[in-house]
């Protein structure tokens, strides 16, 4: 069966993918490891049982202006269509790469689990690449093994208590830009 998840096409132009990807080759990426409860204490920490991946966080206010008002006019309207919904602020923008070579990968994980992600509401995987890998899929292995792959520019949109994984590429590296929807009602 299908993962209660939306797939939109068209989120972002392909210019703008490549722009994302050269800016990671370019500009810098490490691993910003995982937020995880550890002896009742949240830390960020590398955890390599979980996650394997190479991250650009994105910093220039410029880009996220630009990045907030494009993937927020494509998919606004259809996560108020979906969830009835419309209260979100965005949370950080980041590059991430896996590679299948490195055997990248980010193992089954839920994304509001810590208590400083618990308002997230939506997780947002852009696709920048298609094309030149295969495999890496997004996985909701509550929901059966089916994967989703959408075409270069194209998102998957899905809870945040949803358990999804990002899977190791057979060949290629997997760009994908990466955010999240937190919940905005009652912020300031």
């Amino acid at each position: 069966t299908a993962a209660p998840v939306l797939v939109l096409p068209n989120v972002v132009d392909r210019a703008t993918c490549r722009m994302l990807i050269d800016r990671w080759e370019t500009m810098g990426h490490k691993d910003q490891g995982v937020r995880s409860v550890v002896e009742g204490e949240e830390v960020v920490r590398t955890y390599l049982a979980l996650k394997q991946s190479l991250d650009h966080l994105i910093y220039d206010d410029e880009l996220l202006s630009g990045l907030i008002a494009t993937v927020g006019r494509r998919i606004a309207p259809q996560i108020a269509k979906y969830a009835h919904f419309e209260g979100f602020k965005f949370d950080r923008f980041f590059v991430a790469r896996y590679d299948a070579e490195r055997g990248d990968y980010f193992r089954p994980h839920r994304d509001n689990q810590a208590p400083s992600t618990k308002d997230r509401l939506f997780g947002v995987s852009i696709n920048l690449n298609s094309e030149e890998y295969e495999g890496g899929e997004l996985h909701f292995p509550e929901y059966g093994p089916h994967g989703y792959k959408p075409e270069t520019g194209g998102a998957v949109v899905f809870s945040g208590s949803l358990i999804h994984e990002a899977v190791t590429p057979r060949r290629g590296k997997r760009f994908a830009l990466l955010t999240f929807l937190r919940d905005a009602r009652g912020s300031t």
